[in-house]
């Protein structure tokens, strides 16, 4: 319910992870659609409505009827950042069924099509192999979501994904544990578990067979 752990981000007592219900519940409707009783689909819709309308209009993008200072329309802000990442699959997946999602939708696709991220190598991607590769990796998931959905977009073509790709080969290379910069992450397989984020999905996205490489060695 509103308000609960689950809630999206800024709700209620939740961290920024519990918006990745969001993602899930994307994938399952998408997935499970035929499974499903239309009793179930409904509730599935309307709790996606309502979690991608708060991040729509009281978080990422805008708050208060205005454009939010900390969001992504002014800044590369974490969570705000992540959370337009995690929120895009639910919202092409109820698209059909919420205005709402449909104007999440448009938004996050110009967004990927224009910015890519709001994130430079000399800056929010160097903070370590804990932040910077999950920060990515959320970026590929709703990258290759996107283009599953609308394979006419080719964001594959895009040489922003190749490239920082192989700037995370050198930033974070295999068996790095503790580097001298950004956060380093407290649990020793963070680096690991970073890394298995984004490097497959991404390997094949842009056919870099060096990503795939690294993955298995880690």
């Amino acid at each position: 319910e509103p308000g609960g752990y689950a809630s999206p981000e800024g709700i209620g007592r939740a961290n920024k992870f519990s918006t990745k219900i969001t993602e899930h519940l994307g994938v399952a409707f998408d997935w499970l659609y035929h499974e499903l009783s239309s009793e179930e689909r409904d509730t599935i819709v309307h709790s996606l409505d309502w979690r991608i309308e708060h991040i729509l209009n009281h978080f990422s993008w805008l708050k208060e009827g205005e454009i939010n200072r900390r969001g992504i329309a002014v800044a590369g802000t974490s969570h705000a950042w992540e959370n337009i990442t995690w929120t895009l699959t639910g919202a092409m997946a109820v698209a059909e069924h919420s205005e709402v999602a449909r104007e999440f939708v448009e938004l996050v696709l110009h967004y990927l099509v224009g910015v890519g991220s709001g994130f430079a190598q000399d800056e929010g991607w160097n903070e370590g192999v804990s932040y910077s590769p999950w920060k990515f990796g959320s970026l590929v998931a709703a990258s290759v979501y996107a283009t599953m959905t609308i394979p006419e977009l080719h964001l594959e073509r895009n040489p922003f994904y190749r490239g920082l790709g192989e700037f995370f080969l050198y930033q974070i290379p295999v068996g790095a544990i503790r580097p001298a910069w950004g956060d380093a992450g407290y649990q020793y397989r963070y680096p690991e578990l970073g890394q298995h984020a984004y490097r497959r999905k991404l390997a094949y996205f842009t056919g870099d067979g060096r990503l795939l490489r690294a993955r298995e060695e880690w």
